[in-house]
């Protein structure tokens, strides 16, 4: 009875580790085809393979709405970024603001000054 017991234990295990390894596999495999969309559409705009990594974004960034930060990039902080921009070059001076496809400074000026009136901050 005791080798019986053994070899089912040791079967159940077997299949365990099977089963956790088609779903470890599943979950991979799932989280490529879910990024390689994404990976496609920044090599049409002409990130490389090193690009595809996430942007370091320093403090009190605004993030214009349909901006896209692409690459492993730096902004600094206090950095206005405009409306429908394309970043793919870093910006590490502060208090800037930028814009464009792709993107470049506009302006030397705080980026507080230049939102303000827009966002009713002051």
């Amino acid at each position: 009875i005791m080798e019986k017991t053994e070899l089912l234990m040791i079967l159940i295990t077997i299949l365990s580790l099977i089963g956790a390894s088609l779903g470890i596999t599943n979950l991979v495999t799932a989280s490529v085809m879910e990024r390689s969309n994404e990976i496609g559409l920044m090599k049409a705009i002409g990130a490389t393979n090193g690009q595809s990594e996430a942007a370091t974004i320093g403090d009190n960034v605004f993030i214009g709405p349909c901006t896209s930060v692409i690459g492993k990039i730096t902004i600094g902080s206090d950095i206005a970024i405009g409306a429908n921009s394309v970043v793919t070059k870093s910006f590490v001076d502060n208090g800037i603001t930028i814009a464009g496809t792709p993107a470049k400074k506009i302006s030397d000026h705080n980026s507080h000054s230049n939102l303000a009136p827009g966002l009713n901050l002051d």
